[in-house]
C-alpha cells in the first residue's frame, strides 16, 4: 500500500497520506487525523533516516520486493502509516 501510494499520489506527502486514507476508509481524513498521521509520518521518516538498518528490515516481511525506484525511507515511513490507517476502525476487509 505505501507503494502504491507514492505511485498513485506522488505530490506532498499530506496529499500522500490523504489518498492512502480514502483507500482504505472511503472518506477523506479529518483535519485531526491528518494531522496525528503526518506527525507520526514525520517521526518516523526521521527514525528511519537516522538508521537505515531499520528501514531495511520492514523490507524483510513478505515475499514481494521493494520497488527500489522509491525512496527507502519515505517507503518504510509510509507503510506504517499504511498498516495504522489499516487498523482503523472504519478500514474494511472483504472476504
Amino acid at each position: 500500500l505505501a507503494e502504491r501510494i507514492q505511485i498513485e499520489e506522488s505530490g506532498s506527502i499530506k496529499k500522500s497520506i490523504e489518498y492512502g486514507f480514502q483507500l482504505c476508509t472511503s472518506r477523506m481524513p479529518s483535519s485531526e487525523e491528518l494531522q496525528i498521521l503526518k506527525e507520526f509520518y514525520d517521526n518516523q521518516y526521521k527514525k528511519f533516516k537516522s538508521n537505515p538498518k531499520l528501514a531495511d528490515q520492514i523490507f524483510k516481511n513478505g515475499r514481494k520486493k521493494r520497488n527500489r525506484s522509491l525512496d527507502k525511507y519515505k517507503t518504510a515511513a509510509l507503510t506504517l502509516v499504511a498498516n495504522t490507517m489499516l487498523n482503523h476502525d472504519e478500514a474494511y476487509l472483504k472476504r
